[in-house]
């Protein structure tokens, strides 16, 4: 197994949280909301389904648009082999009219010690005239039976910015190989530590513009810890403003996974956005050793940006985290999310764990079709003797939306970092009404059972920061090889 930073003799699982509200369109981190057009649609796979070979449609949705205008889509579940099937591949796409709009968010379980169940995410835009559409959700299946999770969610949103720029990678990323010794945690990463995947425009706003970018990265020369972030005109932003995602791409994960990160970016003065490619530094203390880790990212890959028209804009972090203590340039932030009862300062397993809570209003006179997105990346200890954890959306104390799940397998694959989201669209009967809503990110885990008499150590979890968007209402239409790896080090408490 390779190193990777992991929590310093924590037995329990951790988070790093944080919530973002604003009236426009959706942004990616722990939560977000946005508001957009009545004929938004979300759909949810109302049970789980199990897929053979081939390409299947999982959700279908008819969309009609009486004028043109910007249509973002965006999809999350899960996904795991089907019991008593073989491992092999699967991917999810969105597409409008048969015509993929979306990055394919792939997995590929072929090459794991360990199968597990993981989180699919992706995301699209495009500038539709009037007219009706077809949107679906598209499985694809190669080698094996794939089991899609009850509660995958099909997201489409009308008007959802003024501003919107999508940008696709035309070709695979390759050989991305990076040198990050002592690198320490309170550092912005030199530039060749990093490089720049895409870039896009963003023009002068008073509100924050929201950044996603999705996409699969995929073993490519060395296992290791794949990283990916966001910067705002080329300087990298504090934790409170972005979702570092991170994917263990080894055997005791996967050798080609689903990322995804988001951002909510003050851009007063305009600029650009950057979807930025690194590897996990390797710190406390500050280590002569790099992240062996060779890997690629996928061709079709997409970084999307949302500015202007944003009625609301704000954020709330994770109420346990001293971030003002911690330096600008963090990219770590673990809170305990769980505990078999080893670690007295950590809630007991299976306790709920609010990882983000803010508030989020609704104006008079606005639809209150608002997107929420919550992101995390989720860690196990080193003896950890696996279990699921979850993370999920509350708005007025009621779970809403597709919650996210990701399977942690015993020990020694426990370890091993994924990125988890959840996600919700007030569209429809579940419109929110004018006035104040309180809005929670939570996560929970739960054991796997029986456990190990020697199982005391716990799985963590690392959850960022949450954000709300919302538009005011419009008038009606007028194989690999792995390097040497270092010795485990482990993240300050």
């Amino acid at each position: 197994m390779h190193s990777r930073p992991t929590p310093p003799r924590l037995d329990s699982p951790r988070a790093l949280a944080g919530v973002l509200v604003a009236a426009a369109l959706a942004v990616a981190a722990p939560m977000v909301a946005s508001a957009a057009g009545n004929d938004s649609v979300a759909m949810r796979l109302p049970a789980a389904r199990t897929v053979d070979d081939g390409s299947h449609v999982l959700l279908s949705t008819t969309l009609t648009l009486q004028r043109p205008s910007w249509v973002y889509v965006q999809a999350d579940g899960d996904y795991a082999p089907a019991q008593g099937g073989a491992a092999g591949r699967a991917s999810v796409g969105v597409a409008i009219d048969g015509v993929q709009v979306s990055n394919a968010s792939a997995i590929d379980w072929t090459g794991s010690l360990d199968p597990r169940r993981h989180g699919f995410n992706a995301i699209g835009a495009r500038r539709l005239q009037a007219g009706t559409y077809a949107v679906t959700l598209v499985a694809h299946v190669a080698g094996g039976r794939v089991d899609y999770g009850a509660g995958a969610q099909l997201l489409v949103m009308t008007d959802a910015a003024d501003h919107v720029a999508e940008h696709a990678l035309p070709a695979d990323a390759r050989a991305l190989d990076f040198d990050t010794a002592y690198i320490a945690e309170d550092q912005a990463l030199p530039r060749n530590a990093m490089r720049v995947l895409a870039s896009l425009p963003v023009p002068p706003t008073p509100t924050p513009a929201v950044a996603f970018a999705s996409g699969t990265a995929y073993v490519d020369g060395g296992m290791g810890d794949a990283m990916w972030g966001l910067l705002a005109n080329h300087r990298e932003p504090p934790i409170t403003q972005q979702t570092w995602s991170i994917q263990d791409l080894a055997t005791n994960a996967e050798l080609r996974a689903p990322m995804h990160v988001q951002g909510l970016l003050p851009m007063a003065r305009g600029g650009a956005v950057q979807w930025i490619a690194t590897e996990s530094p390797y710190w406390q203390p500050r280590m002569g050793s790099t992240n062996g880790v060779v890997y690629g990212v996928e061709a079709g890959g997409r970084l999307l940006v949302l500015a202007g028209g944003m009625q609301v804009v704000g954020s709330a972090l994770a109420p346990v985290f001293p971030y003002h203590l911690r330096g600008v340039h963090r990219r770590y932030a673990y809170v305990c999310i769980g505990s078999n009862g080893f670690r007295a300062r950590c809630p007991v397993q299976g306790s709920e764990v609010m990882l983000a809570s803010g508030r989020v209003c609704i104006p008079r006179g606005h639809n209150g079709v608002v997107l929420f997105n919550a992101r995390s990346r989720v860690q196990g200890d080193s003896r950890d003797g696996g279990g699921v954890v979850r993370l999920g959306i509350r708005i007025g104390g009621r779970d809403v939306g597709y919650r996210g799940v990701q399977d942690l397998g015993p020990a020694p694959h426990g370890e091993s970092t994924r990125t988890i989201a959840a996600s919700h669209l007030s569209a429809g009967d579940a419109a929110l009404s004018p006035g104040c809503h309180e809005v929670q990110a939570v996560a929970k885990r739960r054991w796997r059972l029986p456990q190990p008499v020697d199982e005391r150590r716990p799985a963590t979890a690392l959850v960022r920061l949450a954000r709300a968007v919302s538009r005011p209402a419009r008038p009606p239409p007028r194989g690999s090889t792995a390097r040497p790896r270092c010795r485990r080090r482990r993240p300050p408490a």
